[in-house]
């Protein structure tokens, strides 16, 4: 822009003269650019009395930019009408006391509070927060968990039946099946055994189905609790390249194990009734049947084994061992070596066992050393910290928003007395909480900076408060946009909104620098801050559509996985759309008052140090 642009612009333009203005347009490219220039020039006879407008009602123009913003705030408010009307309360009383200092701008500051107050009176729209947005990237994530001790075969049976029935949606392209491992997510260990299984299922692009990904992870849901009741179906969406697994987690965690199953039960029976989730688990399974073997460990030392050895011998009969290779070529195979299935079918045949050879070279059977009896192992003991933990989990219904739910699950576990345990929220939750607050400390960050650096050029204290003054106008834009839009102030949104803060401070700096140029030519404040206005009118406006315009299709989320992308944009829209119009009228007039703040702090500053003040 400073090298380039002036080279292009000293080849390409043409020093027109008078005749060239005054020459009537030949070509209908001329007759176009004619016709724009007419309608740009009755735009900016317009914006000029606007401006006139403002500067004559400076109170009631800076009331309207803040009080939008308070608006809006409001609208989201907790649904109690008592918040929404304190807040009203708020806004009309500094409307009538306004008005009752500025009575020339009475009759607008009441009308404002008016307005305001019954907006806020019978408007609600709740506030939405999520972590990251809900893509439709055209991948379910289907998971299987039959009772413990099912066969693979049972389970192999079910699962085919799931698959026909997918299969017959019109939505749903092809399916990939596991049958015997239930692998959860990147950030979760995955589950194993005959009982588990877990389908991919890859639908049509979605230009090409009725039915959104959301909806149909719900009808799968519905179908399977009420055609196989008798397994637990968990329907995900996968948004991203890999399966990231359920949105909700609760970790409780405590020394006592049957306190915590107990806890997690009662847990689990309570945001049982929180509307918009679905799908809840508990990570504590059902103990599966075994048999437990109890070594004798003196008859064993007796006869020259140790717990290990006969450890080491049952392992090798029933999983079999690998340290055997099969080499070819470059490649390397495990060859597992154990007993057959045949020989290891009653409990009788495991007693018979040979465990080996003892002192005397006679073989000795498990029977000489150890008991068997039949108990029930655990499938799954999770630790975090080194303490026992159990995990509940849960997906989302359609529209449900991640942080809307969270608040819905505090007030269902509020009365819960979890004792000595400790009841955390992990998952995308615990990471929403990290991210927003670093995201938050990186806005005010950027204010605090943006502040200094003008502060600097400008070689002012109080002049960067007039530019800055922008900022609010830009947060009514994009909160306004994202609550039409149905998208709640996610991570996605709250970059977008960082980026806005930059933009619409250009804007602003664009009007201010100008004017403080004008007014070091001779011009007063007012004809400085109208001049300015006039002139930079059209390079803030073409700024502003240059990149309305690029950021457009990311809001229209058109393609695949662009709903991860469009709050940004929207924020951005909105914040640029509504900015735009607030920052051409508020900054100029906060400038003025700025200007009459500082002069009037240094006539204080003279009668107090006893020096005359300049006329």
């Amino acid at each position: 822009s400073f090298t380039f642009t002036p080279m292009l612009a000293s080849r390409w333009f043409k020093r027109l003269t008078r005749a060239d203005l005054e020459r009537p347009p030949r070509t209908s490219l001329e007759r176009s650019f004619a016709a724009f220039d007419r309608l740009w020039r009755q735009f900016d006879v317009v914006y000029r009395t606007a401006l006139e407008w403002a500067l004559d009602n400076r109170t009631l123009v800076m009331f309207i930019g803040f009080g939008s913003l308070l608006t809006i705030v409001g609208f989201s408010a907790p649904p109690i009408l008592r918040v929404r009307l304190i807040i009203a309360g708020i806004i009309l009383g500094a409307c009538i006391i306004a008005a009752l200092i500025a009575k020339g701008q009475r009759t607008g500051l009441i009308a404002f509070g008016i307005i305001c107050t019954i907006l806020l009176a019978t408007v609600h729209v709740p506030a939405k927060f999520s972590f990251i947005p809900r893509t439709d990237a055209g991948k379910l994530f289907v998971s299987i968990e039959m009772p413990p001790g099912t066969s693979m075969t049972q389970t192999d049976r079910l699962v085919r039946r799931v698959e026909r029935k997918l299969m017959q949606l019109p939505e749903v392209k092809h399916v990939v099946t596991s049958v015997g491992t239930m692998g959860e997510a990147v950030r979760a260990a995955g589950s194993y055994g005959p009982e588990y299984a877990s389908l991919l299922v890859v639908l049509v692009d979605k230009m090409k189905r009725r039915r959104s990904q959301e909806e149909i992870a719900q009808w799968i849901d519905d179908w399977a609790r009420r055609e196989i009741p008798e397994a637990f179906v968990g329907v995900e969406e996968q948004s991203g390249s890999a399966h990231r697994g359920a949105p909700i987690r609760l970790e409780i965690i405590g020394r006592n194990r049957s306190e915590l199953i107990a806890l997690a039960n009662m847990i689990a029976e309570r945001i049982n009734r929180v509307n918009g989730i679905r799908d809840i688990r508990i990570s504590w399974r059902t103990g599966r049947p075994e048999f437990q073997a109890h070594i004798d460990r003196y008859k064993a030392a007796d006869l020259g084994f140790s717990a290990a050895d006969v450890a080491w011998v049952l392992r090798t009969a029933i999983e079999g061992n690998t340290d055997l290779k099969f080499k070819e070529d470059t490649h390397e195979y495990d060859i597992r070596i154990r007993l057959s299935r045949d020989s290891l079918r009653t409990r009788e045949d495991l007693m018979n066992l040979i465990i080996g050879t003892g002192f005397g070279q006679q073989p000795v059977r498990l029977r000489e050393l150890a008991s068997m009896i039949e108990g029930i192992g655990p499938t799954r003991l999770e630790r975090k910290d080194r303490e026992p933990m159990i995990a509940i989990t849960a997906n989302l219904r359609p529209g449900a928003h991640l942080g809307n739910v969270q608040r819905e699950i505090q007030k269902a576990l509020a009365d819960i007395d979890p004792g000595a345990n400790r009841i955390y929220f992990g998952g995308d939750i615990e990471l929403m909480r990290e991210n927003f607050r670093h995201l938050f400390s990186a806005l005010a960050l950027s204010v605090i900076l943006v502040y200094m650096l003008q502060a600097a050029l400008f070689n002012s204290f109080l002049l960067p408060f007039s530019i800055m003054l922008s900022l609010p106008q830009a947060l009514v834009g994009a909160l306004a946009a994202l609550m039409i839009t149905d998208k709640g102030l996610s991570i996605v949104a709250m970059i977008g909104i960082i980026m806005l803060m930059g933009v619409v401070n250009k804007n602003a700096i664009l009007l201010v620098d100008f004017t403080n140029t004008l007014r070091a030519r001779g011009l007063s404040l007012r004809d400085a801050v109208v001049r300015a206005g006039e002139t930079r009118l059209r390079p803030i406006l073409m700024t502003t559509l240059t990149l309305w315009f690029a950021v457009l299709p990311t809001a229209l989320e058109i393609g695949r996985g662009t709903e991860l992308r469009s709050p940004m944009a929207i924020a951005v829209l909105g914040g640029l759309t509504l900015s735009t119009l607030l920052t051409l009228l508020v900054v100029p007039v906060a400038y003025t008052i700025f200007e009459d703040v500082a002069h009037a702090i240094v006539r204080a500053w003279h009668r107090l140090i006893g020096k005359p003040s300049e006329a």
